[in-house]
């Protein structure tokens, strides 16, 4: 297996400095959180129906909405500047002493909430044969939010992510994946895609075995690492699909779901 070493977090330094700003001016309270929605992602409309994305008013460094995405954030970036080496596989293996960061995609979220409030992990439903949240659990309870939940919020729009969110997405029904889908966190806010209409593009943190656009992660290199998906939109800004490598088709028509941590 491949196997990532000190030097490959060199790719992953300008994110940390990103951080660093965005930590440092973030509100003493979760102001700005999105309104929940008990309603599930739509499917990928027509090209007529799809709304071009108009400019963010947040540039990339804004800051997380609440006090439980900041420490989402802190401790992912923990993770990254701390890690010696990482490998991408299905039964986590983590030496914060050592900088062993050994997990898969869920693997990686999993123990970041561990790490945070172990009360919302608590929450996340899990697969039996897993013995933990896997991407479709995250997704599935994402989806489902409702209003008065004591650890999360929903983030209905595209537009509406901000650091530190979670976004999680099913495998796409045309893929031979044994993966349930895939999670990450947002390392920044998304901004309109300038050669695809009706899309946005990412900056995540996650774990992964294939590179996204503009990765961390190279020589073929798995597991911790930062990089750049697509998100395609429908009229509403809700999502319907990702590019797995930003600014680049083709798009995966899917389910998606976005959640907050609020504490």
């Amino acid at each position: 297996m491949n196997r990532s070493t000190a030097s490959s977090t060199t790719g992953a330094a300008s994110w940390i400095a990103l951080t660093a700003l965005v930590l440092a001016v973030l509100p003493a309270c979760g102001a700005g959180r999105a309104t929940s929605s008990t309603g599930t992602p739509s499917a990928e409309p027509a090209a007529s129906s799809v709304a071009e994305p108009t400019p963010s008013t947040s540039s990339t460094t804004a800051s997380p909405a609440t006090a439980g995405t900041a420490a989402l954030l802190a401790s992912a970036q923990t993770q990254l500047s701390g890690m010696r080496q990482s490998d991408y596989q299905h039964e986590t293996a983590v030496d914060a002493a050592a900088g062993r960061y050994d997990y898969d995609c869920s693997g990686f979220i999993d123990y970041t909430l561990t790490q945070v409030s172990p009360a919302a992990l608590a929450e996340i439903p899990t697969t039996a044969s897993a013995g933990r949240a896997l991407a479709q659990d995250f997704e599935g309870f994402f989806s489902r939010l409702g209003a008065g939940d004591a650890h999360w919020t929903r983030v209905p729009t595209v537009p509406e992510i901000r650091p530190g969110d979670i976004v999680a997405w099913l495998v796409s029904p045309d893929t031979q994946s044994r993966d349930t889908g895939h999670v990450m966190i947002a390392a920044t806010v998304p901004e309109p895609d300038p050669t695809i209409s009706g899309a946005y593009r990412l900056q995540i943190i996650d774990s992964t075995t294939s590179p996204h656009a503009d990765d961390s992660r190279t020589n073929g290199a798995t597991g911790l690492g930062t990089g750049s998906i697509g998100l395609a939109v429908d009229a509403q800004g809700q999502p319907t699909g990702f590019y797995w490598q930003g600014g680049r088709k083709p798009d995966e028509a899917t389910s998606i779901a976005v959640g907050r941590l609020t504490g």
